[in-house]
């Protein structure tokens, strides 16, 4: 559409690409011309109102249509003002999709600004939700929203102080309410889940008389966001709001612990449960490190295709700096959950049946599962024979015709197989029963399941695959015959099919007796290839594959694997049992690596040419003679801002490293043929070097970095680790203690050319000039720097004999305070009163 509007203003010439200008870059010409008017404002006084409003609509269009992006339901209208005579001023003339603020101009622009956007706010925010809100949460709404959009206004600094000077009155009268929207807002929630919720609200009132009811819905629904917003980590905060009108669900992301091990179980269960007693509005809500872990439950959940996103997600900070998230859903009336509901609720009111499959089967009841809602049957709804088990006629995965009779909490279903045919009194007369062991006779066999009849009976029986064998590639028609009999157990009834499906009394479990051992030389059939394996058995169902990665050590996988044909055998070894998987994975290549014999027969120095294949943001991947890869990690590949470039299809000379822990693959490095930028700084100085009047640049975490000219006034930055300045202390305050202005040799440590930093070191020349502390005369008063403290012990560093002491003292001092110190013993040292 935009391209369209652009070609044909495109046709008007000069003209019309001033237009297109305009209305694209419109806000900031806005606040260009504001700043044009304000200079011949400051010139002109006749200006000073004309500027005036125009700088009050700019800065309070850029509120309103930001605070409209993130809560569209507000539907905030155009901001305008208009000067004029007292009589009038204070009111709001509404327009279609507009707001004119009439109001008298004053001297004073800062009371212009508060007084037209106090007036603005108050008569178009919830504007349809304010007959009904309590009005100590008007107030503090209202309040709320000002105080933000003057903190946008270039006069922040002191505006909103007299802004909320002005507001004191009605802070101590309506103290509840203000407190508890200023903590819904520090935590994040006040505008994407508590005005968003008001002006649903407020929008369906629309037309209704104010009542208390409404009021005090109003009243709860705010202290349940609050009561959120204010809660403890463990703490257990109601998170469903269920009343007349407002109806909310807030969902708390739990630990990744926790996602790991139930995935979006919990939320489903949530929103099922919430949905099922009116609640169609979830907001999900995650901080900092849990914001990943809600974007992966989002797409989880929206990919059953149940519900709608009804906001725009995106990360934001809340009052103390942190990120948060919220995403707000709703179910979609034409979703699985929502037809669930209406199917069960129609059933009630015909009093008709549906079909559920059992999840679980005890003493008292059976629990089932009607598209994700849950079925609980209790025992009276099943039989009235005390001596019945249960067990015997029901097992999980069976399929149960049921009546549903009515919605319990958290959303399930109570319901009765009375009068349906799964009602076990029906086989009362019968001998099957879930357990018990039957005689049959085969009838037909397919590939994964065969039918049977029970013997000199009508009665039909089927056994699938798993119940038969556990192999994957044996025939059913030859393991079962037509008309071969045999023994199964009946493990469950079919009552809607009137068919027992059975399990074959003589299935065993291979996996419970192997046989085999890892590294085993075995010959194997090839039964089957796929893409990225060979499968096999190995005896009566062991289930083994051959991975390509398996099938060679170099990258001639695919050739060799093209001349393994299918029902040929071929040698292997056993890599892996993995008896909880219930799978073996095999071996084709040698079983020592030729990595290994090839980098023991590398030249001393370790070099070779490699011949480059690969080049991404990990590193560069190569092959020597053709055959043995190497990886070059992209760290290897540069010092500092020196690289080495390489090209596909061309051979360079590498460094081999070593062996990675596969032994599939050489790690090498181009470190060696790269001139380190310390070269030229390595040849002037020398590790062990004091160097002096060193320019400290900055304090990091890590330490400080100082900067070293060299005589070709070249600086190096140097950095001196944490570690690395006192011999006893755990050093904090770096910035208090080389405070810019004050200066102290110290060592170079280490230049490491390959990692380009020049290591420095203060401990080691403490350690230097330990014995100087012999040279002190006992009396002598010396002055030295706090260096690091740990309660009332201090470390100071001696100025001009560079000396670490350790010192008591009963005042308080700071890291980086000068003090005076005496020698008292030959090593001890006191403060000097």
């Amino acid at each position: 559409m935009e391209s369209i509007v652009i070609t044909f203003f495109s046709y008007l010439g000069v003209g019309g690409v001033v237009l297109i200008i305009a209305m694209k870059y419109y806000n900031n010409i806005r606040n260009f011309l504001t700043d044009i008017m304000s200079f011949i404002a400051a010139t002109f006084g006749w200006f000073k109102s004309s500027t005036t409003k125009l700088s009050i609509e700019t800065n309070g269009t850029t509120s309103i249509k930001e605070l409209n992006r993130i809560v569209p339901e507000l539907n905030l209208p155009e901001f305008s003002v208009k000067w004029v005579k007292s009589d009038n001023q204070g009111k709001v003339r509404l327009e279609p999709g507009k707001a004119i603020v009439l109001l008298k101009y004053d001297q004073d622009n800062t009371q212009n600004i508060i007084n037209t956007t106090s007036i603005y706010i108050q008569n178009t925010l919830l504007l349809n939700s304010k007959p009904y809100l309590d009005r100590g949460i008007i107030k503090a709404i209202d309040f709320a929203v000002i105080r933000e959009f003057l903190r946008k206004t270039p006069q922040k600094n002191y505006i909103v102080t007299q802004y909320i000077n002005t507001c004191n009155e009605d802070i101590d009268r309506y103290e509840d309410a203000f407190n508890k929207v200023s903590k819904v807002e520090d935590e994040g929630l006040f505008t994407r889940v508590l005005l968003r919720e008001y002006a649903i609200w407020g929008n369906k009132l629309v037309g209704r008389v104010r009542n208390s009811n409404l009021v005090d819905e109003s009243r709860n629904f705010l202290t349940f966001v609050y009561n959120i917003a204010s809660r403890d980590f463990d703490e257990l905060t109601p998170l469903a709001f269920n009343s007349v009108t407002l109806k909310v669900a807030v969902l708390l992301v739990a630990r990744l612990e926790t996602y790991a091990e139930q995935g979006v179980k919990p939320y489903l269960r949530r929103i099922r449960e919430g949905f099922a007693h009116g609640i169609n509005t979830f907001y999900l809500l995650a901080r900092n490190e849990k914001i990943e872990i809600l974007e992966r439950v989002y797409s989880e959940l929206i990919s059953t295709g149940n519900y709608n996103l009804l906001n725009g997600p995106e990360v934001y900070k809340d009052f103390l700096g942190r990120d948060n998230i919220c995403y707000c859903i709703e179910v979609k009336s034409d979703a699985d959950m929502a037809k669930s509901y209406a199917d069960i609720n129609n059933s009630i009111k015909e009093e008709s049946s549906i079909e559920c499959s059992i999840t679980s089967v005890y003493t008292d009841n059976i629990i089932g599962d009607y598209n994700g809602l849950q079925i609980i049957i209790n025992r009276k709804e099943i039989t009235d024979n005390v001596q019945l088990r249960l067990k015997s006629y029901y097992t999980p995965g069976m399929t149960l015709e049921v009546i549903p009779l009515r919605i319990i909490d958290g959303g399930k279903v109570y319901a009765s197989v009375l009068n349906t045919s799964s009602n076990p009194n029906l086989l009362f007369n019968s001998n099957f029963s879930v357990g018990a062991r039957v005689l049959c006779v085969v009838q037909a066999a397919d590939d994964q399941f065969i039918t049977l009849l029970v013997k000199d009976t009508n009665q039909r029986c089927i056994a699938y695959r798993r119940n038969l064998t556990y192999s994957r590639f044996a025939f059913l028609h030859e393991l079962f015959p037509i008309g071969y009999e045999a023994d199964f157990y009946i493990k469950e009834i079919d009552y809607i099919n009137n068919c027992l499906e059975l399990k074959y009394v003589d299935l065993i479990n291979p996996w419970e007796n192997i046989g085999f051992h890892v590294d085993d030389e075995i010959n194997i059939q090839i039964l089957a290839k796929t893409e990225t394996c060979i499968e096999t058995e190995l005896s009566n169902g062991l289930f083994a594959i051959l991975p390509n990665s398996e099938i060679s050590w170099f990258n001639d996988i695919v050739e060799v694997k093209k001349t393994f044909k299918r029902n040929d055998w071929i040698k292997v070894r056993i890599k892996k049992i993995d008896s909880q998987q219930k799978i073996i994975i095999l071996t084709y290549k040698d079983k020592t690596s030729p990595y290994i014999s090839f980098y023991e027969g590398l030249p001393d120095d370790k070099n070779a040419i490699c011949e480059i294949e690969l080049i991404n943001s990990y590193g560069v991947v190569g092959l020597i003679d053709s055959k043995y890869k190497v990886f070059i990690p992209s760290s290897e590949t540069y010092i500092g801002k020196n690289n080495y470039k390489t090209h596909i299809g061309k051979s360079y000379t590498v460094n081999i490293k070593e062996i990675d822990k596969r032994g599939t693959s050489l790690i090498g490095t181009f470190k060696p043929f790269i001139i380190p930028p310390l070269a030229e700084f390595n040849k002037e100085f020398k590790e062990g070097q004091i160097l002096s009047r060193l320019k400290m640049i900055k304090v990091a975490d890590e330490g400080v970095y100082f900067l070293i000219r060299s005589k070709r006034k070249k600086s190096v930055e140097a950095l001196l680790l944490k570690s690395e300045i006192s011999n006893d202390y755990f050093v904090q305050d770096l910035d208090l203690f080389f405070d810019g202005s004050y200066s102290c040799p110290i060592v170079l440590k280490k230049i490491d050319l390959n990692k380009n930093v020049v290591y420095l070191s203060l401990k080691a020349l403490t350690a230097l000039n330990e014995s100087r502390i012999e040279t002190i005369n006992f009396g002598d008063v010396l002055k030295g720097r706090v260096l690091a403290k740990h309660f009332n012990s201090y470390a100071v560093l001696l100025e001009n004999i560079w000396v670490e002491v350790s010192i008591k003292s009963s005042r308080d001092l700071n890291v980086g305070d000068t003090i005076e110190i005496l020698k008292e013993s030959s090593s001890s040292f006191v403060e000097v009163d």
